[in-house]
């Protein structure tokens, strides 16, 4: 997509949706944003996808996949209440300017729809159904890694797919799938995305996530989680650097439009046993 068409979706304020556009909540924010326990991320744990995207051939399951962890974390960002706009409205301008919240540091990473078709899912009123995808530069140390024969020893960097499995007006689920051309998320589970208004006047913007490494064909970790401890970090350790730049870059575009943050940015984000 063009530089121009990006900033138009970006900065443009969309008409409030008619109350026969309203949709379920997906999930709950955490009532305790220091909470450990596992029951407060029960809504995500237990979500069961009822569509399929075009391009998917299946969702990846937190019970079908490797590795003796799981991660279960938290992210929630306040910032100034914007004025003469209602939280759905908020909702849907920040969900469209994904692309650029998660370019990562110095644009290490993409975040594209799957197909056209996936575009204007994504860009509706009710994206359930789009599968997007998350591609890592190949400048850029990886996340992601695939050894290509062809290529000899160079290694070149891979798409990562999601699909929005639940959405209302104010939040919406990311279930992690395995599509036709870019095979596996390196993580199986799921993360929700929402806002909220609180107490104080002000607005956060919160994700929930929860998943393991997912499973290869042998039966171990993915292989390019494997590749990608050649870094020195686990694919939890760079997954979590990703949603710091992804938060750091909202921050510096919600400042831009006079709705700064009023805080640093709350991270609730560990490994524990599984199950």
């Amino acid at each position: 997509m063009k530089a121009a068409a990006v900033v138009a979706i970006a900065m443009t304020w969309p008409l409030a949706m008619s109350a026969s556009d309203a949709f379920a909540t997906c999930f709950q924010p955490l009532t305790d944003i220091n909470s450990k326990n596992a029951a407060d991320w029960q809504d995500l744990r237990s979500h069961v996808p009822s569509v399929m995207g075009a391009g998917v051939r299946r969702f990846l399951t937190i019970d079908d996949a490797a590795g003796g962890r799981i991660n279960r974390d938290y992210y929630e960002l306040r910032f100034s209440n914007p004025k003469n706009t209602s939280l759905k409205e908020l909702f849907r301008r920040l969900r469209r300017n994904f692309d650029h919240y998660a370019r990562g540091q110095n644009n290490a990473y993409r975040f594209s729809s799957y197909s056209s078709a996936a575009r204007v899912l994504w860009l509706s009123d009710n994206p359930t159904g789009a599968v997007m995808t998350f591609t890592v530069a190949e400048h850029q140390p990886a996340l992601l890694l695939r050894a290509h024969a062809a290529a000899g020893i160079r290694f070149v960097f891979e798409n990562a797919d999601v699909q929005v499995t639940c959405a209302s007006e104010t939040d919406f689920i990311f279930s992690t799938v395995y599509t036709e051309h870019n095979t596996e998320h390196p993580v199986s589970g799921h993360r929700g995305f929402g806002i909220k208004s609180n107490q104080d006047g002000t607005v956060s913007f919160y994700s929930k996530g929860i998943d393991r490494e997912t499973k290869g064909a042998t039966g171990l970790p993915y292989i390019g989680n494997l590749l990608a401890r050649f870094s020195g970090k686990d694919v939890f350790e760079l997954g979590h650097e990703f949603w710091l730049f992804f938060y750091q870059n909202m921050g510096d575009d919600l400042s831009s439009v006079d709705m700064p943050p009023v805080s640093p940015l709350h991270v609730n984000s560990d490994r524990y046993p599984f199950p």
